[in-house]
């Protein structure tokens, strides 16, 4: 299994972890990798089209849209209440450190902090007796 990695510290790939400094990078590739975003205007899509060919010329391509973001909604704003979803944010929140390298042992450790935290509260929950318990016990 292959486990993919890139040196660009941009919060993107830290808080995804998907960052690694350069030097623990083994069969290394360079990339270029150029960003537009598109919007619905479709006035300016002659100029987007004109600005990627001459970007790409006759480099090798692959082209992600992304079009979940327009397509489908957030399913966690249907099953959680704002509330909760802000307590989930603060939970999974990404603080940039004072590096790249810094920052993705800061949030490995904190996703491993919550790794643990939601295994245990899954003990605690198989392991704590149930309403169904408690009834045929007060039989």
């Amino acid at each position: 299994m292959y486990i993919y990695r890139c040196s660009c510290g941009d919060p993107y790939f830290i808080s995804e972890l998907l960052f690694c400094p350069a030097t623990e990078l083994e069969n290394v590739k360079s990339v270029k990798l150029y960003v537009c975003t598109v919007i619905e205007d479709s006035s300016q899509t002659d100029s987007l089209i004109e600005s990627l060919n001459s970007i790409i010329k006759n480099d090798k391509l692959v082209l992600d849209i992304d079009l979940d973001y327009f397509s489908t909604q957030n399913p966690f704003q249907e099953m959680y209440s704002t509330q909760q979803l802000r307590d989930f944010a603060q939970l999974y929140a990404f603080k940039d450190q004072s590096s790249p390298v810094a920052s993705s042992e800061y949030r490995q450790s904190q996703l491993e902090f919550l790794q643990q935290a939601l295994l245990k509260c899954c003990k605690l929950e198989r392991t704590a007796p149930s309403d169904d318990d408690e009834r045929s016990e007060n039989k």
